[in-house]
């Protein structure tokens, strides 16, 4: 089932610094993850101000891979003007897991997590409303933990129309924005496991130095 409206110009304007037109842009329609019936009825609404006839395609594609799993690389291409994001779920046994972002260019992106509910804060103005986010050129990650998200999680990834958010200097926004992304979510340890891994450590080299002595001074 859909549970929001989403609605988006063509041309798509998009820059920071300047005007950017975009003719083709592309949003993943946001799943209400909790319903019974798989089944959804999709309404599309076209509309324009143009005294002139608008000539258009729409097409409705089923996301690939969009429930994500443990150890399972997913690689896809991406721009300002179509933003991608992906459900993840903790249920393979993992409390805490490291989700790996890696790119072979250097555009500058925003990577977010998100709590699995609608709307999906997938555009550079609305992405910093909700959840963690860190700016990503090559590599990223992100440690994500059960106890924030028990519902699962959205990872959402959008594209900058320049790269200032991730280098330092003058840099000149061009079209030419699309980002491949390879990424894919590993189980890590929790920190309070590590803690108490090594509290036990501690104690059993505490113990044993104890016994040492007692021995020691027993004997004498």
């Amino acid at each position: 089932m859909i549970s929001n409206i989403l609605t988006y110009k063509l041309p798509f304007n998009y820059s920071n610094i300047g005007l950017f037109r975009y003719y083709k842009a592309a949003h993943i329609l946001c799943p209400l993850l909790s319903g019974s019936n798989n089944e959804s009825r999709i309404v599309v609404s076209v509309s324009t101000n143009s005294i002139q006839n608008v000539t258009f395609i729409l097409r409705l594609d089923v996301q690939k891979s969009f429930n994500v799993l443990l150890n399972k690389e997913v690689s896809f291409n991406l721009s300002p003007s179509e933003p991608v994001y992906y459900y993840y779920s903790f249920k393979q046994n993992a409390s805490m897991v490291l989700l790996h972002v890696k790119s072979d260019d250097v555009i500058c992106m925003t990577l977010s997590i998100q709590n699995s509910s609608c709307p999906v804060f997938d555009l550079l103005e609305t992405v910093q409303y909700d959840g963690l986010r860190q700016t990503v050129s090559k590599t990223g990650g992100i440690i994500i933990s059960k106890d924030e998200y028990p519902l699962g999680l959205f990872i959402v990834f959008v594209v900058h129309s320049d790269n200032s958010a991730c280098h330092r200097g003058n840099y000149q926004a061009t079209n030419s924005r699309t980002k491949n992304i390879s990424f894919v979510v590993k189980p890590t340890v929790d920190f309070n496991y590590q803690i108490i891994n090594c509290l036990i450590v501690i104690f059993i080299f505490i113990s044993i130095l104890v016994f040492t002595t007692f021995c020691y001074h027993t004997k004498r």
